[in-house]
C-alpha cells in the first residue's frame, strides 16, 4: 500500500508500506498519530527488499538447472533430497505470491516481459515464426505484477512470410 509523501519535520520522507495489518488499519482512522518512521518502511528498504527477492529466485532457478543437468549426466546419482528442497522453496514462492517464470521453448512475441540480449537467425524455423532458446534470467513475478523481466536468446526464422 503506497502512503503520501509526509514531513518527519527534519526531511522529507516517503513511507511506502507498513510493517503490519494492524498498523496500517490503525493510520486509516488516525493518519497523523501513525506515520511514523518506526511504523513504515523507507524507500529504500522496499527497494533493497525486492532486489534481495528477485536475486534469491534466480538463484534458486539456477541451483534447480544444475541439479537437472547433473541428474542426466549421472542417472544413477540420487538427487531426491536436493530436488525436494528445492520444491520447497517454489513453494515458499507461490504462497507469498512469487512466480518464477521461463519461457524456454516458447515462441517469442512482442510484448511479453523479457528482455531480449540476442537474436539468432534459424532456417529450421516457420516463417515469421521466433522461438527462445536459451534463459540466462528467468522473469520474476510478484502478485501477477512483473518484479523482474527475464533475460533470453531469441532463434527467428530466416525465411521469408508467403504473401
Amino acid at each position: 500500500m503506497l502512503v503520501p509523501k509526509m514531513n518527519d519535520g527534519k526531511d522529507d520522507v516517503v513511507f511506502y508500506g507498513f510493517k503490519n495489518n494492524a498498523l496500517f488499519k490503525a493510520c486509516l482512522a488516525k493518519p497523523c498519530e501513525l506515520l511514523q518512521p518506526e511504523n513504515a518502511f523507507l524507500a529504500n528498504d522496499i527497494t533493497v527488499g525486492f532486489k534481495l527477492m528477485t536475486s534469491f529466485c534466480i538463484e534458486s532457478w539456477r541451483m534447480e538447472k544444475r541439479l537437472k543437468k547433473l541428474q542426466e549426466e549421472n542417472p544413477t546419482l540420487d538427487l531426491s533430497a536436493f530436488f525436494d528442497q528445492v520444491q520447497r522453496i517454489k513453494d515458499i514462492f507461490i504462497r507469498e505470491g512469487i512466480v518464477v517464470k521461463d519461457y524456454l521453448e516458447e515462441d517469442y512475441r512482442e510484448g511479453i516481459s523479457l528482455k531480449v540480449l540476442h537474436f539468432e537467425d534459424d532456417p529450421t524455423l516457420p516463417p515469421g515464426m521466433a522461438r527462445i532458446v536459451e534463459t540466462v534470467r528467468p522473469t520474476i513475478f510478484y502478485n501477477d505484477k512483473v518484479i523482474f523481466h527475464g533475460e533470453v536468446v531469441v532463434a527467428k526464422s530466416t525465411q521469408n512470410k508467403k504473401g
